[in-house]
């Protein structure tokens, strides 16, 4: 009896150290597999890529399945990865799975079933005939959250996994220190992106700096040559001018970055029309768009009795640098400036400022530079077209101080259209309300308000203003920097009458040294003629 009973007792004890043995046979296996799948990235050798393919094909080792996918976040863009090879970009998340993960931030698995079907030949006496079996094998679909900091960071779809569930005991504490390295990875690929974005930046504003240096250096020893004709003079003048104004451009590009990033600029607000704004705006730039023979159109679907409070200086940059970018990139077609009120709550108001081109458009995988701070497109020293690269940057971030946002649209070949909103305070003025549409080309561009109230002024006081006119026209046609002053007392003798803020647009053109354009902008105010007509009414 007693020789039973130890029998059992021992039988029971192999039984349990059976079951031990496969425990832990199963537990060295995981151990291994997980070994495995840590070595795998860690020969990634700092390379994301290399590391999620290492880590999809060491899962699929482990677990099986049928596909791998990885989902992970990278300065605001959604990328998206599987075992078959597809990368990609998302714009949305359309699996339900997923969408689930990142809402609830818990491992989810899901039972499902894989239908494997087995071929079995049966040769019969009667007929020859052929009979498959289909088994029904018992699978999950999994979805492992990747969480810094109660964040998702990204999510690992697993579907039709046939391992053992309990694997789910080991990959978990995985799953958090690879949570870990990705973002480890994102982060120093971001800062390494970031800083060959500086290299790439200086390194082309050397080239910009240089150049323009190089012209006024070259010019001013042409000038100081002894036998030098009045021609040559004026010549060698006039590129030294052009070559200064694109480095004070360069130059208020790099500044106001500056400020924006250390919060020190502020906004000066004032009273404008976005009519009148994207009208100058038009005259502005005309001459370029004619000299590319560019249809250039404006639209303004706003009523005339609404103006709005902002900073319209800043709103002036705004445009001048999405415009001046559809102009250099555009080589035949149009361009169009629209703006209309998207909203309004109360007083504060949502404008949409827009410029839309027909020009090269940006390819798809170059979208992703658009915005940011020191990249470019095309950042090779060997690029077509030249510029700071800032003015997007600075669009986007003077949007966001206005309380607002920017954007854009764009296909390769098919053009694109940039846009910028702002929160505006919107007042009525005494002006009949009426919507309407503005549309312009370089032939018929609509004109700055022409009807002055010089009347106002005592018959000395129009005769200085004339003068005044006479002098600042001569000195904008000859580019001489004593127009600036010149400016200033005029500016000063109009705002007696209340008239200096017709005169804002000139005012930017002059003392940014825009000399043709500002003195097109005052033949079309036609000052002089309109106190010619005075003189001979007084007659």
């Amino acid at each position: 009896m007693n020789s039973e009973t130890d029998l059992v007792q021992l039988q029971e004890k192999n039984q349990k150290l059976k079951a031990r043995i496969r425990r832990l046979s199963e537990e060295k296996a995981n151990l291994s597999l997980i070994h495995h799948l840590m070595e795998g990235l860690i020969l990634a050798d700092d390379d994301i890529d290399n590391m999620l393919n290492n880590l999809m094909t060491g899962l699929g080792e482990c677990v099986g399945g049928t596909n791998i996918e990885i989902y992970y976040w990278e300065e605001g863009l959604l990328h998206y990865t599987n075992l078959l090879g597809q990368k990609t970009v998302l714009k949305e998340i359309k699996d339900p799975l997923i969408e689930e993960i990142f809402a609830d931030k818990e491992l989810i698995e899901k039972a499902t079933t894989v239908n494997n079907t087995k071929l079995s030949t049966t040769m019969t006496a009667v007929n020859n005939t052929e009979s498959f079996n289909t088994v029904a094998t018992m699978a999950w679909d999994w979805g492992i959250p990747l969480i810094i900091n109660k964040q998702v960071i990204g999510a690992i779809k697993i579907s039709n996994m046939l391992g053992s569930a309990q694997m789910r005991g080991y990959l978990t504490p995985f799953f958090r220190h690879l949570a870990l390295i990705l973002n480890n990875q994102i982060k120093s690929k971001a800062a390494e992106a970031a800083n060959k974005a500086k290299s790439d930046f200086l390194a082309v504003m050397s080239h910009e700096i240089r150049t323009p240096m190089n012209a006024i250096l070259g010019n001013t020893q042409l000038l100081m040559a002894e036998k030098v004709t009045d021609d040559e003079r004026q010549q060698h003048a006039g590129t030294i001018l052009t070559s200064g104004n694109t480095l004070l451009s360069l130059l208020n590009d790099i500044l106001d970055i500056s400020k924006i990033e250390a919060g020190k600029l502020t906004l000066n607000a004032s009273d404008f029309n976005p009519c009148d704004l994207i009208r100058e705006m038009v005259l502005l730039f005309n001459d370029s768009a004619k000299q590319k023979k560019l249809q250039f159109n404006t639209e303004c679907l706003m009523t005339d009795d609404v103006n709005y409070i902002a900073d319209t200086q800043r709103l002036r940059q705004m445009l001048s640098n999405l415009i001046s970018n559809a102009i250099k990139f555009t080589e035949q077609g149009w361009v169009k400036v629209a703006v209309h009120e998207m909203s309004r709550e109360n007083d504060k108001a949502t404008l949409e400022f827009s410029v839309q081109d027909t020009g090269m458009g940006i390819p798809d995988d170059k979208q992703s530079l658009l915005f940011k701070p020191f990249s470019q497109v095309d950042s090779s020293r060997t690029r077509h077209f030249g510029g700071t690269g800032l003015g997007l940057s600075i669009v986007q971030q003077l949007s966001e101080l206005m309380e607002g946002e920017a954007g854009f649209e764009s296909k390769s070949e098919h053009g694109s259209r940039f846009w910028f909103r702002i929160t505006a305070i919107a007042q009525r003025t005494e002006k009949q309300s009426n919507a309407h549409t503005l549309t312009s080309d370089t032939d018929g561009i609509e004109q700055p308000p022409t009807e002055l109230a010089l009347h106002c002024f005592s018959t000395e006081k129009q005769q200085q203003i004339k003068s005044l006119l006479e002098e600042l026209d001569y000195a904008l046609a000859e580019n001489m920097f004593s127009a600036i002053g010149c400016f200033k007392v005029l500016k000063s003798l109009l705002n007696e009458g209340g008239l200096s803020s017709k005169l804002a647009p000139l005012e930017g053109l002059v003392n940014s040294m825009e000399f043709e354009q500002a003195r097109d902008y005052i033949n079309q105010l036609a000052i002089t003629e309109q106190l010619d007509s005075g003189y001979k009414d007084n007659e």
